[in-house]
């Protein structure tokens, strides 16, 4: 089934946001890119700001999607579960750069947009969620762990994950790819978890 107009216009949203940032991107810009006419985009979606806000949280879940299909495909135990998705995540950002760039924008817009940013700390919640319970799991801390130390852990791995993704946009070549990154990792912090695996 083709895509709705409306479909086509967050499309084209999208790609400009992707290719020329929030705030280079006009109404016009959107309207070429998706091959509608400027009159439908107000009628859509209300304004170009609303327009930009849907398509950079549809920016956000389309990376989330493919990050957790590239890391969460088959039946891993627990630990292999964190470990591959930290590598799938880190070696995803070559291939989703544009998808990153609009990331950070959503990011920064939502600091000035109240109802973008509850909409974007949503979706920061669930991430939350989903490491806890890899890494509560993945590490065999069920019952040693308590909920208020694996929230702050798994805010501290996210925090580590913006990171380094803003790092690939600004110095590509100077983050090492998923499995140099796994194998830090656990020589730093493997010695300290083995008591508790």
């Amino acid at each position: 089934m083709p895509p709705s107009h409306r479909e086509q216009i967050l499309e084209g949203a999208i790609e400009c946001v992707q290719t020329r940032g929030v705030a280079n991107t006009t109404t016009r810009d959107i309207a070429a890119a998706s091959g509608a006419s400027l009159a439908s985009i107000p009628y859509h979606f209300g304004s170009k700001d609303a327009l930009l806000d849907q398509a950079l949280l549809k920016a956000i879940r389309r990376y989330s999607e493919h990050v957790e299909r590239q890391a969460f495909a088959g039946d891993a135990p627990p630990l292999q579960a964190l470990a591959k998705s930290l590598i799938a995540t880190v070696d995803s950002f070559e291939e989703a750069g544009p998808l990153l760039s609009s990331l950070m924008e959503a990011h920064v817009k939502a600091i000035h947009s109240e109802s973008l940013r509850e909409r974007v700390a949503a979706n920061r919640r669930l991430a939350v969620e989903r490491i806890a319970a890899t890494v509560k799991g993945g590490l065999g801390l069920e019952g040693q762990l308590s909920d208020e130390h694996t929230h702050a852990v798994s805010l501290l791995v996210l925090a580590l994950v913006d990171g380094l993704m803003l790092a690939s946009l600004i110095e590509p070549d100077a983050i090492p790819d998923g499995q140099e990154l796994l194998e830090a990792v656990i020589a730093a912090v493997g010695p300290l978890v083995e008591p508790h695996a």
